[in-house]
């Protein structure tokens, strides 16, 4: 069974729907190795986010920007993706992401694109769910977008 976990990132014109696809046979092995990657990077057992990008979102995100600056110092962000790159390379992952532009018309947001980009995501989870002749798969969506709950019901 193979799992996709997806989540949006939208800046300006651009939004960026990324994932994994795992199998869910090695989720509980995986989950253990990145806890120890978070011991590792000085989170100990606090529940910190360990993400590509960290913004002033919240109380949590501000607490891990300022244990990896105490633990990694110096270019402490570029650390941090190295070390997520590097666990994602080291397992049985496979990233994928859908890329889109608010270009056509008046739109200005491109969240608006949602759906689109989550066929081609789900188009790319087709092509390696028949290759690997995999039963009962699933998707995990992050929380609907903004206000546009809508799309889910689409999906």
């Amino acid at each position: 069974m193979l799992g996709m976990y997806i989540d949006e990132c939208v800046h300006g014109p651009i939004m960026c729907l990324g994932g994994v696809i795992v199998d869910s046979r090695s989720i509980k092995s995986l989950v253990g190795r990145f806890q120890r990657l978070k011991e590792r990077v000085g989170y100990g057992a606090e529940m910190l986010p360990l993400k590509w990008s960290l913004g002033d979102n919240d109380d949590a995100e501000a607490k891990a920007k300022a244990v990896l600056r105490r633990k990694l110092g110096d270019g402490w962000l570029g650390k941090t993706r190295d070390l997520v790159l590097e666990f994602l390379s080291r397992r049985k992952v496979l990233l994928v992401a859908s890329v889109l532009q608010a270009t056509q018309g008046d739109v200005r947001d491109p969240i608006v694109y949602y759906e689109k980009g989550i066929r081609f995501l789900l188009q790319r989870l087709c092509f390696i769910v028949k290759r690997e002749k995999s039963k009962q798969n699933y998707v995990v969506l992050d929380t609907p977008p903004r206000d546009k709950s809508q799309v889910l019901k689409v999906l």
